[in-house]
């Protein structure tokens, strides 16, 4: 893929029109004629056009090599980040187009047990949860230590929702207990191991059990203080004021995560 092609999917993945993609970076002219391939993209244009729309410029240029290498890994990385965005935006439509997809790509159980069980979090009336439990089993028993690998971490996350109480509560204090310091580990491993902290306060609101949840929420607190972290320590703080009944803290911290663009989010899974 060119970065002509990237371009043009990631304004389409963006929503936007080619005017509302270049903004004043550049005329809509000179853009048209950059995403039709015709004329080249200087870095420093590039860089200012996905800033401008706080684009992942990592993100980005994973696309763009994975691409080059193995378009199916391209495929995977584009379908995961989809995935991520119909959660939440609480998005079933587009969740079931995306299942749909992982479903095909060979290789990448994680992704496709992933999909379906954000599919069963949008949806969990879904009749076919008992084979998706056999599946989620089936997958963690193919691995030799699954708290080691960060994909294996984030399906438990969304499995936390699914299992037994009582097991979710075991595997996560393994996991945190394998994860002290978490500030020491890499982005994606905090990343995950976040994940799997919001899940289990989620559930143990469900389930009606607050002090279950404490190690979760301090783990939360001791992410490393980073912006691609804000909404996972935000959501601690809200779980920490839910718990202890300081109502209007939660309310408050509820409004802000609204007022970031994850009001579909909020409104479904922070209830």
């Amino acid at each position: 893929m060119e970065i002509c092609d990237l371009l043009k999917q990631t304004r389409i993945d963006l929503g936007l029109t080619q005017q509302g993609m270049v903004g004043e970076v550049m005329s809509v002219a000179r853009y048209s004629r950059i995403e039709s391939g015709e004329q080249r993209i200087k870095a420093e244009d590039l860089l200012e056009l996905l800033e401008s729309h706080n684009y992942d410029l990592g993100y980005f240029f994973t696309k763009m090599i994975y691409s080059r290498r193995e378009e199916k890994e391209a495929d995977w990385i584009n379908i995961e980040f989809r995935v991520k965005s119909a959660f939440y935006d609480w998005n079933w439509e587009k969740m079931s187009f995306l299942k749909e997809q992982a479903a095909n790509l060979t290789g990448k159980p994680a992704l496709r047990i992933g999909s379906d069980l954000v599919a069963y979090l949008l949806d969990p009336d879904l009749k076919d949860h008992e084979q998706l439990k056999n599946e989620v089993s089936d997958y963690f028993f193919s691995l030799d230590n699954w708290m080691d690998d960060t994909e294996a971490i984030v399906v438990f996350a969304a499995a936390i929702q699914l299992m037994k109480f009582d097991i979710a509560y075991f595997w996560l204090s393994e996991l945190l207990d394998k994860y002290q310091q978490i500030d020491n580990f890499s982005r994606d491993q905090q990343e995950a191991v976040g994940k799997a902290c919001v899940s289990f306060c989620q559930r143990c609101r469900k389930e009606g059990i607050a002090k279950a949840a404490k190690e979760a929420i301090e783990v939360l607190g001791q992410l490393s203080p980073c912006p691609e972290f804000v909404a996972y320590r935000l959501l601690g703080k809200y779980y920490a004021g839910l718990f202890s009944r300081q109502d209007e803290e939660a309310e408050r911290i509820k409004g802000i995560l609204r007022e970031s663009g994850l009001e579909r989010f909020v409104d479904h899974f922070l209830l």
